[in-house]
């Protein structure tokens, strides 16, 4: 199963879902069909910590659903992910 097909099963069972894909492939058709049809944001690895908090603060504000101290919780487990921003 791809990546894409992932976020298609998961848009099915929760529309709601706001998602980034996150890809090492080159495939531009790829990210064109991600972001037109499932995916939120579509980041190329390797990718800048800083640039993928910025999508994940954006798409979290844009959802309504999120207060600033729970984007900031988020913030810190991807900080714990993957490091700290550079």
């Amino acid at each position: 199963m791809s990546g894409l097909h992932l976020l298609r099963d998961i848009k099915r069972l929760d529309s709601t879902i706001a998602d980034i894909m996150v890809t090492g492939s080159d495939n531009v058709a790829l990210a064109a069909e991600a972001v037109e049809n499932v995916a939120a944001a579509f980041v190329r690895k390797p990718f800048d910590l800083g640039h993928l908090d910025r999508l994940v603060t954006e798409i979290l504000a844009k959802s309504g659903r999120w207060r600033p101290e729970d984007i900031r919780k988020a913030y810190r487990v991807l900080q714990a992910i993957f490091g700290k921003a550079s």
